[in-house]
């Protein structure tokens, strides 16, 4: 039997009456969930509310850094640099400390992100220390960084009179090394403004949250309320009543990721690279390969408790592997292969590479595939499982 024939058998012996049952399914499916008033909001606050949160919430771009200084130096040098540092209007001098104790308390009460200590050698050597409260990791790193760079800039328009100075106390068998000028430059987010990231990575984590809700409540919901049994009385096929729940999760995660997709350009500003029909494209895909993790879980649970339950307990882990919070790079050695497995972990960077770069889905062969496989099998994973749950 070809490839083509089995695939025409799980629709059942006749085409034509299985795309009817598979329709009427469908309209069913779209009539319960848009006729809920509950289901209707849920289907539409989560844009709102995520859109504003991550886009001005989870920001590690700071535009403001709250400072204690202890300058013990008290020279040229030092009240040059804490000049050019309070003159970008970034850091905000919050206190001024005789002693380490002092610093340390500041930082320990919650009163400023870091602390900067002058030591009184510091004309001679020009080392200064930065001390960041990372309970913050983000920000405090984020913070040090701008202060290294502000002391980069100082060192490298010293007067010739204070270089001559700071030359004079140096060994003479010590190197002398010229000053190093580094310059950098951001690709694809050229301001290096973290909302670019985690507001186009939301596109497909939306979508995947709203794909495993729906499709997750959908059988047990009827088992819930009796009317599965009805079903399972139909001439409905477990796949056909597979693509019939499969439908309007798609639909509604599709909808939502564009619309996701639109308040980035239009409302956050963020300039699509790509084309939006490309965009839309990967949109889809994507929530046609993950509709089998819902539906697989929908499977198995018995009641909507469980679908709540399993429906976090997978997208959590799966967003935190997507590298869309934290770099897949960063995790050990040994945990990252688990990201491999994550279809959050590939879409991801397809969505970065379509709006963020320009690429078009014909670049992108090497994310899709590993996509589609962890989505068809998933589907075949769901099949299996309705067909053992109906017989």
């Amino acid at each position: 039997m070809s490839l083509w024939s089995r695939f025409i058998g799980l629709f059942g012996s006749n085409l034509n009456d299985s795309l009817q049952r598979v329709y009427a399914l469908t309209k069913k499916e779209l009539i319960a969930t848009f006729m809920d008033k509950g289901t209707r909001t849920v289907l539409v606050l989560p844009i709102i509310i995520q859109s504003l949160i991550f886009g001005y919430a989870a920001d590690y771009t700071l535009t403001k850094v709250d400072y204690a200084l202890f300058d013990d130096s008290r020279s040229a040098l030092s009240r040059e640099f804490i000049f050019d540092l309070v003159g970008g209007e970034r850091f905000v001098e919050k206190k001024t400390c005789r002693d380490l104790p002092c610093l340390r308390e500041t930082l320990a009460n919650g009163e400023v992100l870091v602390g900067l200590y002058i030591p009184k050698d510091f004309a001679k050597t020009g080392r200064a220390h930065i001390i960041a409260d990372a309970r913050n990791t983000a920000s405090a790193n984020t913070a040090a960084s701008y202060i290294a760079s502000v002391a980069s800039g100082v060192s490298l328009n010293l007067s010739d009179q204070t270089r001559k100075v700071r030359l004079s106390n140096l060994n003479p068998q010590d190197p002398v090394l010229a000053p190093i000028s580094l310059s950098a430059r951001y690709l694809f987010n050229e301001n290096n403004i973290t909302r670019f990231t985690i507001m186009t990575g939301m596109i497909l984590t939306l979508s995947m949250i709203q794909v495993m809700m729906l499709a997750g409540f959908s059988v047990a919901r009827e088992r819930e309320e009796g009317s599965f049994d009805m079903m399972l009385m139909t001439p409905t096929t477990p796949f056909e009543m597979l693509i019939g729940k499969a439908a309007v999760p798609i639909f509604v995660a599709f909808a939502q990721g564009l619309a996701l997709a639109l308040i980035c350009m239009f409302y956050f500003g963020i300039p699509l690279r790509g084309t939006f029909l490309e965009l839309s494209a990967l949109v889809l895909i994507f929530s046609a390969c993950v509709v089998g993790v819902g539906l697989a879980m929908s499977a198995v649970c018995k009641t909507s408790t469980q679908a709540i339950v399993w429906s976090f307990t997978i997208i959590l882990p799966c967003t935190l592997l997507s590298g869309l919070l934290t770099p897949a790079d960063a995790m050990p050695a040994w945990f990252a292969p688990l990201a491999y497995l994550d279809p959050l972990y590939y879409a991801n960077r397809c969505v970065w590479a379509v709006y963020l770069e320009g690429q078009s889905l014909m670049q992108l062969w090497g994310w899709l595939i590993p996509l589609i496989a962890i989505g068809a099998g998933c589907m075949m994973v769901a099949v299996r499982l309705f067909s053992s749950r109906l017989d």
